[in-house]
């Protein structure tokens, strides 16, 4: 079978995507007219974390099988333990981490989150601390100023309630 993604986007590798090619290629098992293979296939998808939807998993003619669906954009990294995870605006945490110091720019960095990370892809990170970051990166994501935001300190909202900018310029804003 050849598994197709339809829009899939430009930041997902090849690497990334064989594997979702092949979780769906071995649900989809018998006859053409077997619909349970391609709802286990949609379920499947939606648990990788890659998704926010799965509109439709089909068989169109030949061996082709096109997926139709929104995916999960990466937004910012969650530093913890040494590794930065991906989460896409939600919090959701994405199947993609990187050793600190190696993540791509561009990302907004949150740390000190007090709740551990989630033990599924696609589950929001939990606690109200890393929902306020979440909102505030949302805030300030399309403002002029973001590129001078290095990444949001959580460590001290516990004790004032209050979020922390710091800047590339080692600056630091207090929010709250």
């Amino acid at each position: 079978l050849q598994v197709v993604f339809r829009d899939s986007p430009e930041w997902m590798t090849e690497a990334e995507r064989v594997p979702l090619a092949n979780l769906v290629a071995e649900r989809i098992t018998g006859s053409a007219m077997d619909r349970s293979g391609l709802a286990e296939a949609q379920e499947a998808l939606l648990n990788t974390g890659w998704f926010e939807d799965v509109r439709q998993v089909r068989r169109s003619g030949g061996n082709e099988v096109p997926v139709e669906g929104r995916w999960s954009v990466p937004f910012a990294v969650v530093r913890e333990e040494g590794y930065d995870h991906l989460v896409d605006q939600q919090g959701r945490l994405l199947p993609r981490c990187y050793r600190e110091g190696s993540t791509p720019r561009g990302f907004l960095r949150i740390e000190g989150v007090r709740q551990a990370r989630p033990k599924t892809y696609g589950t929001r990170w939990p606690g109200e601390d890393m929902a306020a970051a979440m909102s505030l990166a949302r805030l300030g994501d399309d403002r002029p100023w973001r590129g001078q935001i290095a990444w949001i300190d959580l460590s001290e909202t516990p004790n004032d309630g209050c979020l922390r900018f710091k800047t590339a310029r080692g600056v630091t804003v207090k929010w709250g």
